[in-house]
């Protein structure tokens, strides 16, 4: 499948209704239909992702699970993800912010991004 293809059905799947975007699904398959190596896949659809949603006024995020603590402590800024390739790169954006939880964290990148890295989890 080519690049631009896969570009124009996944403009389908992004509405431009303003709605956060949440990303939750397994790239490899991509790497295969697009013919692109897995070490170039992240950034290719990162770069995607951006391209079709402006970030500027709406929200991209992604689950940036981590392990939680390690000898009782848990640094989000140095912890990777654990859902995959995809979101860690997402996570080492700088531009984008995580939220604050030791389990099941999130990176977000948009408008609400700070606001939504500060939601305290009770």
């Amino acid at each position: 499948m080519p690049l631009l293809h896969f570009q124009e059905e996944l403009k389908k799947l992004v509405t431009q209704n303003g709605r956060p975007v949440v990303v939750f699904a397994a790239i490899w398959p991509c790497a295969r239909a697009l013919n692109v190596s897995p070490k170039e896949l992240p950034s290719l659809l990162l770069d995607l992702f951006t391209t079709l949603i402006d970030t500027t006024k709406r929200d991209l995020i992604m689950p940036t699970f981590a392990k939680g603590y390690e000898n009782g402590l848990c640094n989000l800024d140095l912890t990777p993800s654990t859902t995959g390739i995809l979101s860690e790169n997402f996570r080492q954006d700088p531009t984008s912010h995580r939220s604050l939880s030791a389990f099941f964290s999130f990176n977000i990148k948009g408008p609400n991004a700070v606001e939504f890295s500060n939601l305290k989890h009770l």
